[in-house]
């Protein structure tokens, strides 16, 4: 079962399960003075439009684009409930609002408005507003979200991405992965920049005595699935649906050919996906291809290049429905 924010769902009842999606989200305050152009400046200021998806679209910095609050996400939510029966995994990454129990009433307004179940990911390192906790502090946060007498997050994080020499950061990294653990429950974890960087990472998972099996890698497109699934976790190709351009560094396509290959080495169970939108522009209502994009188009994609249907149902919903599901807390 499904620790959604409006109660317990079975995971074999929906037909697609985002494994790591923000939904709701806040940037940071702009710094003034920094010495760029004045032109580009404005557009940091300038609200999303049409007229400005092409320099959005190229990476341009904009902060109405990186601002996701309720009323944007429910138009593109009912869309992706029009699909099908769908779920999506929450997670906090300066989400809107910070505090936990403001956020999970927008999520649970969401949830209700648009028939889509919400997982929600507890707090990472990036809900906090004004200081990063110690270790102790993020253990005891997360925990107290995790056993939320109403409401409880299903999934802690997404942690980082992190600096495997920043003794701080490894510290808080274990409290989070102590507290997955002692909720029973799993860990989302933003790959480092490499895969040596990331073993480090793990390896501090490991230390507080989570298994492997229950943490939810992100941010992996660019790394082989052979060296991928070596390291014993979970795979969520976390970045799907972006319209193409000259900086597009992995194809959906090629997303797809790590599916099947990873399938073809035994570790189709281990495969999760999701569009990991993160700013206004992927949105349908703005251009994007929008949450609905792994429904309509890429899993039909993968059936195509020959996906057999136990691969794609495992892939749309099953392993992430699996993964989400609690074990016994550990005490």
């Amino acid at each position: 079962m499904l620790h959604t924010v409006t109660g317990a769902v079975a995971g074999e009842t929906l037909d697609v399960l985002l494994a790591a999606e923000t939904v709701l989200r806040a940037p940071g305050p702009i710094p003034r003075n920094r010495g760029g152009a004045a032109t580009d400046a404005a557009f940091e200021r300038a609200p999303v439009s049409m007229a400005r998806l092409g320099r959005l679209q190229m990476g341009a910095l904009n902060r109405d684009d990186r601002t996701l609050v309720a009323s944007d996400a429910e138009p593109g939510l009912r869309r992706l409930s029009d699909v099908g029966r769908a779920g999506v995994v929450a997670l906090a990454e300066w989400a809107v609002p910070a505090e936990p129990e403001a956020r999970t009433a927008a999520l649970v307004g969401l949830s209700r408005a648009s028939g889509v179940a919400i997982v929600r990911g507890t707090v990472g390192l990036e809900g906090f507003t004004e200081t990063v906790p110690d270790a102790d502090t993020l253990h005891t946060r997360i925990l107290t979200e995790l056993r939320h007498s109403d409401a409880p997050a299903g999934v802690v994080g997404r942690v980082g991405p992190l600096d495997p020499d920043d003794a701080a950061a490894r510290d808080r990294l274990a409290g989070a992965a102590s507290a997955a653990r002692a909720g029973g429950v799993a860990l989302v974890l933003a790959a480092a920049p490499t895969l040596a960087d990331t073993d480090r990472l793990l390896a501090v998972v490991d230390s507080a005595g989570l298994r492997r099996e229950r943490v939810i890698l992100t941010r992996v497109a660019r790394f082989p699935i052979d060296a991928l699934l070596e390291r014993g976790t979970a795979v969520c190709f976390d970045d799907l649906g972006r319209i193409p351009t000259v900086r597009t560094r992995v194809s959906d396509h090629e997303v797809a050919l790590a599916i099947l290959r990873g399938a073809e080495l035994g570790a189709g169970n281990r495969l999760l996906v999701s569009a990991g939108i993160r700013v206004k522009h992927r949105l349908t209502a703005w251009g994007g291809n929008g949450w609905e994009f792994i429904s309509e188009q890429f899993l039909p994609h993968l059936r195509r290049l020959g996906a057999s249907e136990r691969l794609l149902h495992g892939v749309a919903v099953g392993n992430a429905a699996r993964m989400l599901g609690r074990a016994e807390p550990c005490t």
